[in-house]
């Protein structure tokens, strides 16, 4: 008996029908995925990161260290334009929509260029 078209060979093809038979059918409903908050809390937490390190960059750069003010500046400046980021992402998613609007929310009150743009708007308006 030769052995060519055959996947495996001839002489156990009652295993082979056998393990057609054990296979397990799928079905074609797809599963729900499990939607977690934790992509939420994260964008707040950058969010609430980057409003601790502006408030440690105003205090450095009062106390004359200007550098390492400014450094930290951008630190805060980059941790709220990514908590923003992270926070559309997890609102689109719906991963923690709830944490993530409040993360988008305070990302600007914690980005330092929107508080300046704001106060210098202030400033002109006022006189």
């Amino acid at each position: 008996m030769t052995t060519e078209g055959f996947a495996v060979p001839p002489e156990r093809p009652t295993e082979v029908l056998e393990l057609q038979h054990q296979v397990e059918v799928l079905p074609d409903e797809p599963t729900e995925r499990v939607k977690t908050p934790l992509l939420g809390i994260l964008a707040l937490g950058l969010v609430v990161l980057a409003g601790i390190v502006e408030v440690l960059a105003v205090n450095t750069a009062t106390d004359g260290r200007y550098l390492v003010g400014t450094v930290l500046g951008w630190g805060a400046v980059f941790g709220s334009v990514l908590g923003l980021l992270v926070g559309v992402v997890a609102t689109v998613l719906d991963l923690g929509r709830r944490w993530a609007i409040t993360a988008m929310v305070l990302s600007l009150v914690a980005n330092p260029i929107v508080v300046l743009t704001v106060l210098n708007f202030v400033k002109q308006i006022g006189g």
